[in-house]
Order: structure tokens, then sequence, then C-alpha cells
């Protein structure tokens, strides 16, 4: 298995063309741009089991509205999502290594950077969230309660404060039972923000 060689081709990658659309080397296998209101990546997942030896792409943003101490993805698209295959998988073999790092390359170039270049700003991912070009899952990600806590402090963001305050009022009563401490703490800056929005 080359992974040395994959990372190494990942890093040149940053430095030889996905530089120019703002992206830097976040972690070896994670690369990232800061966009007006969030950041956008992709991270290239290695595969387990069966799938040892391949690789797939996450394309993704996340929001900093609340501090994680681990790395989040708030939304997240699988690259066989974006081109319409069932999933997509990569080579970090060496003998498919390079031809599949070619194709890599060629589905940044066409399907990737226009994608995330569709969203790259707060004002337009909402607005195509508010005009239904993207549904609330794909631009908030997959769980109720982040899908209301993103959309919440979003929409406050851009001023849509009516909005803002119904997407958070929907997180403290639909979705903020459980005890844990990140539960309780977004239900804490859901409040806070409330509060804000309604002084």
């Amino acid at each position: 298995m080359s992974d040395a060689r994959l990372k190494t081709k990942i890093r040149n990658l940053v430095k030889n063309s996905l530089g120019e659309s703002g992206f830097k080397l976040l972690k070896p296998r994670i690369v990232e741009r800061d966009v007006d209101g969030m950041k956008q990546g992709v991270e290239f997942q290695p595969g387990t089991g069966h799938l040892r030896g391949r690789y797939t792409l996450n394309v993704y943003w996340r929001f900093n509205y609340l501090p994680k101490d681990h790395l989040a993805f708030d939304s997240s698209r699988r690259i066989g999502e974006l081109t319409a295959d069932r999933d997509t998988w990569f080579s970090r073999e060496s003998d498919g290594l390079d031809a599949d790092f070619d194709r890599v390359v060629g589905l940044f170039e066409t399907v990737i950077i226009p994608y995330l270049d569709r969203y790259s700003s707060l004002e337009m991912l909402i607005d195509a969230y508010l005009n239904g070009a993207i549904t609330k899952a794909q631009a908030f990600g997959h769980d109720p309660g982040w899908q209301c806590f993103n959309a919440g402090f979003s929409l406050a963001a851009l001023n849509k404060t009516t909005r803002a305050v119904a997407e958070l009022k929907e997180l403290i009563e639909r979705h903020s039972s459980d005890d844990r401490d990140w539960v309780l703490e977004r239900k804490i800056r859901a409040r806070d923000m409330l509060a804000q929005l309604r002084s």
C-alpha cells in the first residue's frame, strides 16, 4: 500500500493547483480553505476491511459557531453522490495509484471545485437553502439538532432574525433533552443567541 505516495500526491496537488483556489493542507489527507462564514474542504478517506488499499473523497464544509475539540464536518457529501455514482473508491496500491489520482485531479476540476464555489460564502449557502437549491441536510448536516443549530446561527449572521429564532426554538424544544455535555453546551449557546436576537 502506498500511503506515503498518496500523501505526497495530495501535498503536490495543493502546491501546484489547489492553492490557487485557496486550499491548504490541514492534515496529510485533508485539504481545506477559508471562505466567508465557514471552512470548506476535502477529506481523502482511507478504506478499511474489504476496502483496505482504497480511498474515497468526502467534500465538506464546517462552521465555527460552537468550537469542538475534534474535526467535525457540518455538511459532508461523498464524491459518488456528487457524480451520480453509487459510491466511488480509488486505489492506494502502487499499481493503480497514479491512474486513479489522475481521475481525482480531474474530479477536483470538474466536480468538486465547482460544487464548493456554488456555496463559497455563507450568503450564497443560505440563499441556495432558502430557494430550495440545497436541502437542509446537505447545507447543515444530517443530524436534526445540528441542522437547527447551524441554520439558526447562519440565519442570525445574515440578519434573517425570524427564521433564525424559529430554528433555535426548534433546537431547544425538540433536540435538547439529552444530558450529554455537548448537547447541554449547544443548548446554552442557542439560548444565548435567542436572547440576543430578541433584545
